[in-house]
Protein backbone atom coordinates (compact mmCIF):
# COMPACT_ATOMS: atom_id res chain seq x y z
CA UNK A 1 0.00 0.00 0.00
CA UNK A 2 1.00 3.21 -0.85
CA UNK A 3 2.08 5.82 1.84
CA UNK A 4 -0.42 8.79 1.61
CA UNK A 5 -2.62 10.34 3.74
CA UNK A 6 -5.56 9.64 2.51
CA UNK A 7 -4.51 6.25 4.63
CA UNK A 8 -5.22 7.48 7.47
CA UNK A 9 -7.83 5.82 9.76
CA UNK A 10 -9.78 7.36 12.40
CA UNK A 11 -9.01 4.46 14.78
CA UNK A 12 -5.45 5.94 14.24
CA UNK A 13 -6.18 9.34 14.91
CA UNK A 14 -7.11 11.23 18.97
CA UNK A 15 -10.87 12.74 18.77
CA UNK A 16 -10.59 16.49 18.68
CA UNK A 17 -12.76 19.20 17.39
CA UNK A 18 -10.95 21.21 14.71
CA UNK A 19 -10.15 24.42 15.75
CA UNK A 20 -12.39 26.54 13.87
CA UNK A 21 -12.05 29.40 16.40
CA UNK A 22 -8.23 29.37 16.21
CA UNK A 23 -7.97 29.62 12.49
CA UNK A 24 -11.10 32.38 12.00
CA UNK A 25 -12.91 29.44 9.89
CA UNK A 26 -16.72 29.05 9.89
CA UNK A 27 -15.83 25.43 8.53
CA UNK A 28 -13.58 22.86 8.12
CA UNK A 29 -11.73 22.59 4.71
CA UNK A 30 -11.79 19.10 3.17
CA UNK A 31 -8.38 16.80 3.07
CA UNK A 32 -5.62 16.21 4.99
CA UNK A 33 -4.67 19.34 6.79
CA UNK A 34 -2.08 20.60 8.82
CA UNK A 35 -2.18 22.69 11.62
CA UNK A 36 0.41 24.98 13.49
CA UNK A 37 0.75 27.36 16.08
CA UNK A 38 2.53 31.14 14.81
CA UNK A 39 4.41 30.14 18.53
CA UNK A 40 5.93 26.84 17.06
CA UNK A 41 7.03 28.33 13.43
CA UNK A 42 8.71 31.61 15.10
CA UNK A 43 10.66 29.22 17.27
CA UNK A 44 11.59 26.94 14.24
CA UNK A 45 12.55 29.96 12.21
CA UNK A 46 14.94 31.79 15.59
CA UNK A 47 16.77 28.46 15.48
CA UNK A 48 16.90 28.63 11.78
CA UNK A 49 18.37 32.21 11.79
CA UNK A 50 21.64 31.14 14.57
CA UNK A 51 23.17 29.37 11.55
CA UNK A 52 23.09 31.24 8.57
CA UNK A 53 25.24 29.26 6.12
CA UNK A 54 24.76 25.94 7.76
CA UNK A 55 22.32 23.26 8.18
CA UNK A 56 20.25 22.79 11.65
CA UNK A 57 16.98 21.14 12.22
CA UNK A 58 14.74 19.44 14.97
CA UNK A 59 11.60 17.40 15.48
CA UNK A 60 7.92 18.29 15.26
CA UNK A 61 5.59 17.48 18.12
CA UNK A 62 1.94 17.31 17.71
CA UNK A 63 -1.16 14.76 17.42
CA UNK A 64 -2.86 13.48 14.56
CA UNK A 65 -6.54 14.08 15.22
CA UNK A 66 -9.76 13.11 13.52
CA UNK A 67 -12.95 15.61 12.96
CA UNK A 68 -14.75 14.00 10.39
CA UNK A 69 -11.24 14.19 8.57
CA UNK A 70 -7.49 13.41 9.67
CA UNK A 71 -5.53 16.70 10.38
CA UNK A 72 -2.31 16.85 12.14
CA UNK A 73 -2.06 19.24 15.01
CA UNK A 74 1.69 20.64 15.56
CA UNK A 75 2.06 21.80 18.79
CA UNK A 76 5.89 22.18 19.65
CA UNK A 77 9.20 21.79 18.24
CA UNK A 78 12.26 20.72 19.79
CA UNK A 79 15.51 21.27 18.43
CA UNK A 80 17.77 18.39 17.53
CA UNK A 81 21.15 18.95 19.85
CA UNK A 82 24.53 17.13 19.44
CA UNK A 83 24.06 17.42 15.53
CA UNK A 84 26.07 17.02 12.79
CA UNK A 85 25.34 20.25 10.31
CA UNK A 86 27.28 21.56 7.04
CA UNK A 87 26.18 23.74 4.30
CA UNK A 88 23.84 20.86 2.75
CA UNK A 89 23.16 18.29 5.23
CA UNK A 90 22.43 18.05 8.96
CA UNK A 91 22.74 14.47 10.58
CA UNK A 92 20.62 13.33 13.62
CA UNK A 93 22.99 11.46 15.94
CA UNK A 94 21.78 8.93 18.87
CA UNK A 95 22.66 11.79 21.12
CA UNK A 96 20.02 13.73 19.01
CA UNK A 97 17.50 11.14 19.57
CA UNK A 98 17.95 11.03 22.87
CA UNK A 99 17.55 14.46 24.09
CA UNK A 100 14.56 14.13 21.57
CA UNK A 101 12.89 11.58 23.46
CA UNK A 102 13.73 13.16 27.20
CA UNK A 103 12.01 16.63 26.16
CA UNK A 104 8.93 15.33 24.44
CA UNK A 105 8.22 13.07 27.56
CA UNK A 106 8.82 15.69 29.95
CA UNK A 107 7.49 18.84 28.14
CA UNK A 108 4.41 17.49 25.78
CA UNK A 109 3.74 14.39 27.37
CA UNK A 110 0.03 14.47 25.39
CA UNK A 111 2.69 14.54 22.04
CA UNK A 112 4.21 12.34 19.47
CA UNK A 113 7.05 13.12 16.95
CA UNK A 114 5.10 13.63 13.74
CA UNK A 115 7.83 15.04 11.76
CA UNK A 116 10.91 16.92 11.59
CA UNK A 117 12.25 20.30 10.41
CA UNK A 118 15.36 21.62 9.14
CA UNK A 119 16.98 24.66 6.84
CA UNK A 120 18.03 25.14 3.28
CA UNK A 121 20.31 28.02 3.89
CA UNK A 122 20.62 30.17 0.81
CA UNK A 123 19.42 27.45 -1.46
CA UNK A 124 15.46 26.84 -2.01
CA UNK A 125 12.79 25.23 -0.50
CA UNK A 126 12.91 21.03 -1.67
CA UNK A 127 13.98 18.11 -0.48
CA UNK A 128 17.25 16.76 -1.17
CA UNK A 129 18.42 13.28 -1.68
CA UNK A 130 19.87 12.74 1.58
CA UNK A 131 16.04 14.73 2.90
CA UNK A 132 14.38 11.86 1.06
CA UNK A 133 16.31 9.36 2.46
CA UNK A 134 15.28 10.50 6.35
CA UNK A 135 11.65 10.49 5.07
CA UNK A 136 11.86 6.87 3.87
CA UNK A 137 13.38 5.45 6.40
CA UNK A 138 12.64 7.53 8.99
CA UNK A 139 9.36 9.67 8.94
CA UNK A 140 7.72 7.27 6.70
CA UNK A 141 3.99 7.00 8.36
CA UNK A 142 0.73 8.59 6.48
CA UNK A 143 0.70 11.66 8.76
CA UNK A 144 4.31 12.25 9.13
CA UNK A 145 5.58 15.65 7.47
CA UNK A 146 8.65 17.89 6.65
CA UNK A 147 9.30 21.35 7.22
CA UNK A 148 11.90 23.54 4.92
CA UNK A 149 12.83 26.86 6.12
CA UNK A 150 15.29 28.79 4.29
CA UNK A 151 16.79 31.60 7.17
CA UNK A 152 18.33 33.83 4.34
CA UNK A 153 15.04 34.11 1.83
CA UNK A 154 12.75 33.54 4.96
CA UNK A 155 10.63 30.88 2.12
CA UNK A 156 9.59 27.90 3.81
CA UNK A 157 7.73 25.02 2.95
CA UNK A 158 5.37 21.82 3.91
CA UNK A 159 5.42 18.38 2.72
CA UNK A 160 2.80 15.13 3.16
CA UNK A 161 2.82 12.22 1.80
CA UNK A 162 0.44 11.62 -1.58
CA UNK A 163 0.58 7.96 -3.04
CA UNK A 164 4.40 7.78 -1.76
CA UNK A 165 5.72 10.57 -2.82
CA UNK A 166 6.15 13.76 -0.66
CA UNK A 167 4.11 17.44 -2.01
CA UNK A 168 4.07 20.46 -1.12
CA UNK A 169 0.86 21.43 1.78
CA UNK A 170 0.14 25.11 3.01
CA UNK A 171 -0.40 24.55 6.27
CA UNK A 172 -3.57 26.25 8.67
CA UNK A 173 -1.64 28.72 10.98
CA UNK A 174 -2.71 29.51 14.51
CA UNK A 175 -1.82 33.17 15.04
CA UNK A 176 -1.53 32.23 18.89
CA UNK A 177 1.51 35.23 19.14
CA UNK A 178 2.27 37.72 16.36
CA UNK A 179 4.62 36.48 13.65
CA UNK A 180 8.02 37.02 14.10
CA UNK A 181 10.78 38.48 11.68
CA UNK A 182 13.88 37.34 13.54
CA UNK A 183 17.35 38.75 12.00
CA UNK A 184 20.39 36.54 12.27
CA UNK A 185 22.25 38.99 14.91
CA UNK A 186 18.61 38.77 17.21
CA UNK A 187 18.03 35.46 17.53
CA UNK A 188 18.18 33.72 20.68
CA UNK A 189 20.62 31.56 22.47
CA UNK A 190 20.29 27.86 21.54
CA UNK A 191 21.38 25.30 23.69
CA UNK A 192 24.53 23.24 22.60
CA UNK A 193 25.16 25.03 19.86
CA UNK A 194 25.09 28.77 19.98
CA UNK A 195 28.80 28.71 20.59
CA UNK A 196 29.53 26.80 17.21
CA UNK A 197 27.05 29.12 15.60
CA UNK A 198 29.15 32.19 16.86
CA UNK A 199 32.49 30.83 15.80
CA UNK A 200 30.94 30.15 12.33
CA UNK A 201 29.49 33.39 11.71
CA UNK A 202 32.58 35.17 13.00
CA UNK A 203 34.78 33.33 10.60
CA UNK A 204 31.92 33.98 7.25
CA UNK A 205 32.58 37.13 8.49
CA UNK A 206 35.94 37.17 7.66
CA UNK A 207 35.60 34.84 4.47
CA UNK A 208 33.35 37.06 2.29
CA UNK A 209 36.58 40.05 2.44
CA UNK A 210 38.72 37.55 2.00
CA UNK A 211 37.51 36.43 -1.14
CA UNK A 212 36.91 39.91 -2.70
CA UNK A 213 40.72 40.62 -2.09
CA UNK A 214 42.10 37.20 -3.38
CA UNK A 215 39.43 37.72 -6.53
CA UNK A 216 40.76 41.82 -6.71
CA UNK A 217 44.50 40.70 -6.83
CA UNK A 218 44.04 37.82 -9.53
CA UNK A 219 42.20 40.77 -11.78
CA UNK A 220 45.34 43.05 -11.67
CA UNK A 221 47.89 40.70 -11.99
CA UNK A 222 45.97 39.41 -14.98
CA UNK A 223 45.46 42.92 -16.02
CA UNK A 224 49.36 43.81 -15.33
CA UNK A 225 50.20 40.72 -17.59
CA UNK A 226 47.59 41.63 -20.40
CA UNK A 227 49.21 44.93 -20.37
CA UNK A 228 52.93 43.85 -20.90
CA UNK A 229 52.01 41.75 -23.73
CA UNK A 230 49.98 45.18 -24.88
CA UNK A 231 53.28 47.04 -24.42
CA UNK A 232 56.02 44.71 -25.89
CA UNK A 233 53.78 44.27 -28.99
CA UNK A 234 53.37 48.06 -29.12
CA UNK A 235 56.88 48.60 -29.12
CA UNK A 236 57.52 45.79 -31.29
CA UNK A 237 54.76 47.41 -33.57
CA UNK A 238 56.32 50.96 -32.89
CA UNK A 239 59.90 49.39 -33.93
CA UNK A 240 58.81 48.63 -37.24
CA UNK A 241 56.86 51.80 -37.49
CA UNK A 242 59.75 53.83 -37.24
CA UNK A 243 62.21 51.59 -39.63
CA UNK A 244 59.61 51.56 -42.13
CA UNK A 245 59.42 55.73 -41.71
CA UNK A 246 63.11 55.79 -42.03
CA UNK A 247 62.91 53.50 -45.11
CA UNK A 248 60.33 56.01 -46.34
CA UNK A 249 62.57 59.18 -45.84
CA UNK A 250 65.33 57.36 -47.50
CA UNK A 251 63.35 56.72 -50.27
CA UNK A 252 61.77 60.17 -50.23
CA UNK A 253 65.92 61.19 -50.25
CA UNK A 254 66.53 58.92 -53.14
CA UNK A 255 64.97 61.42 -56.26
CA UNK A 256 65.86 59.33 -59.02
CA UNK A 257 65.90 60.84 -62.48
CA UNK A 258 66.55 58.76 -65.92
CA UNK A 259 68.28 60.58 -68.50
CA UNK A 260 69.51 58.82 -71.84
CA UNK A 261 73.02 59.85 -72.98
CA UNK A 262 72.50 60.79 -76.43
CA UNK A 263 76.08 60.22 -77.82
CA UNK A 264 77.98 57.56 -76.72
CA UNK A 265 80.70 57.48 -73.45
CA UNK A 266 83.91 57.08 -73.86
CA UNK A 267 85.52 55.44 -71.15
CA UNK A 268 89.07 54.34 -70.29
CA UNK A 269 89.57 51.12 -68.74
CA UNK A 270 93.56 52.32 -67.46
CA UNK A 271 95.10 50.30 -70.04
CA UNK A 272 95.34 52.37 -72.81
CA UNK A 273 91.87 51.17 -74.14
CA UNK A 274 89.37 53.23 -75.00
CA UNK A 275 85.27 52.48 -75.42
CA UNK A 276 82.62 53.62 -77.10
CA UNK A 277 79.09 53.31 -75.63
CA UNK A 278 76.06 54.22 -75.07
CA UNK A 279 74.67 54.46 -71.57
CA UNK A 280 71.70 55.68 -69.21
CA UNK A 281 72.46 57.75 -66.52
CA UNK A 282 70.71 57.39 -62.91
CA UNK A 283 70.99 60.24 -60.48
CA UNK A 284 71.10 60.17 -57.30
CA UNK A 285 71.78 62.13 -53.67
CA UNK A 286 74.99 63.67 -52.65
CA UNK A 287 75.57 64.47 -56.87
CA UNK A 288 76.43 60.81 -57.01
CA UNK A 289 75.56 58.77 -60.73
CA UNK A 290 75.05 55.08 -61.33
CA UNK A 291 75.90 54.20 -64.79
CA UNK A 292 75.73 50.85 -66.72
CA UNK A 293 78.66 50.34 -68.42
CA UNK A 294 81.13 47.50 -68.54
CA UNK A 295 83.93 49.66 -67.30
CA UNK A 296 84.33 52.28 -65.01
CA UNK A 297 87.84 53.41 -64.32
CA UNK A 298 87.28 57.44 -65.85
CA UNK A 299 83.80 58.44 -67.67
CA UNK A 300 84.11 61.16 -70.28
CA UNK A 301 80.77 62.28 -71.15
CA UNK A 302 81.10 63.51 -75.15
CA UNK A 303 79.28 66.04 -77.30
CA UNK A 304 78.72 68.43 -74.62
CA UNK A 305 79.23 72.10 -74.39
CA UNK A 306 80.85 71.61 -71.07
CA UNK A 307 82.38 68.03 -70.21
CA UNK A 308 82.45 66.61 -67.03
CA UNK A 309 84.81 63.99 -65.97
CA UNK A 310 83.46 61.29 -63.84
CA UNK A 311 85.59 58.40 -61.48
CA UNK A 312 85.09 55.64 -59.63
CA UNK A 313 83.46 55.69 -56.22
CA UNK A 314 83.32 52.30 -54.92
CA UNK A 315 82.37 49.78 -57.70
CA UNK A 316 82.09 49.69 -61.34
CA UNK A 317 78.52 51.59 -61.54
CA UNK A 318 79.05 54.29 -59.23
CA UNK A 319 80.73 57.40 -59.92
CA UNK A 320 81.53 60.92 -58.10
CA UNK A 321 81.38 64.36 -60.09
CA UNK A 322 84.98 65.61 -60.20
CA UNK A 323 86.63 68.72 -61.66
CA UNK A 324 88.06 69.01 -65.22
CA UNK A 325 91.02 70.49 -63.72
CA UNK A 326 91.32 67.99 -60.65
CA UNK A 327 91.10 64.78 -62.08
Amino acid sequence: MPIDTTNIKDSDCRKKEFPLNDLALTKCPSGFQIVVKRSTLNTMKRHGKTSMHAEVGGMLAGSLCWDGEPFLLIEASIIGEHTNGNTASVTFTGETWDRVWEVCEKDYPDCNIVGWYHTHPGFGIFLSGMDLFICDHTFNAPHHVAYVYDPQSEDDGWFIWKNSTLSKLLPLVIEDVPNEIVSSNQSQTMPAMQNNSAVQQSERQWLLPLILISNLLLILCVAGLVYLVWKQDTKTMQDKIERLEKRVIELENQKFSVAQIDSFIQTNDGRGNIYNQRAYLWTLTNNKFRLILPYGVNVEILNTDNPQYWRNDSDDSIFRKRSPNNP
